[in-house]
């Protein structure tokens, strides 16, 4: 929803709540602020449209993380890339379709640091629809940025979570041998990192 129409839409709202009209304005006995927050801050937890429509956006965020086998996601991949045109410094948030005015209000809110990227991890189940090294699922951050020497190793670097787990255990297939080094140090660290961490038998969250 745009900035411009949900402040419209807010507006609306107070005339209504006051008992006023588009021609006729009420006296505001209290705050609107107050009015929309929740009633443990001693407000009458109306809520706020601005928040309700940045929060939507964050549900189409976890959407399309949590559905990469719908058609929909494979064309915004083929347009905005793997991530869709999130965890990039560089936001590819210009144009007016819906999609690039969702990229522009989540960034937004990583700018204000109202919801932070590490939030949104996924959760472990099979494993089948979560990217090893690309996606977020252990810790803050993806694989990759942890450990970029590894990921560029991997024989697959987009490979699934249950491509790296074999008989109740983490697997890998390295390009080419690691067996020394500071490459050798992070297999450890990973391992180490992943060593609480299992595939089960339910689907990904």
């Amino acid at each position: 929803m745009p900035v411009t129409l949900a402040k419209k839409l807010e507006a609306t709202r107070t005339r209504f709540f006051w008992g006023g009209s588009d021609t006729e304005r009420k006296l505001a006995w209290i705050e609107w602020g107050a009015v929309l927050a929740p009633k443990d801050m001693g407000g009458l937890d109306v809520g706020s449209l601005v928040s309700f429509n940045l929060s939507l956006v964050m549900k189409w965020k976890w959407r399309f993380f949590t559905s990469e086998d719908t058609l929909w996601v494979r064309v915004i991949r083929i347009l905005y890339g793997e991530k869709g045109g999130f965890f990039s410094l560089r936001r590819q948030a210009s144009g007016f379709s819906p999609w690039a005015r969702l990229l522009a209000a989540d960034a937004k809110l990583q700018e204000q640091e109202i919801i932070k990227e590490e939030v949104l991890e996924r959760r472990v189940g099979d494993g089948k629809n979560i990217r090893f090294w690309k996606d977020v699922w252990v810790g803050p951050c993806t694989l990759e940025s942890r450990f970029p020497r590894l990921a560029r190793r991997d024989s697959n670097p987009h490979c699934w979570v249950a491509e790296r787990w074999f008989d109740g255990g983490w697997r890998w297939s390295w390009a080419s041998p690691i067996l020394r080094g500071v490459a050798f140090g992070q297999v450890q660290q990973l391992e180490e990192l992943l060593k609480e961490v299992s595939c089960k038998d339910m689907k990904d969250g």
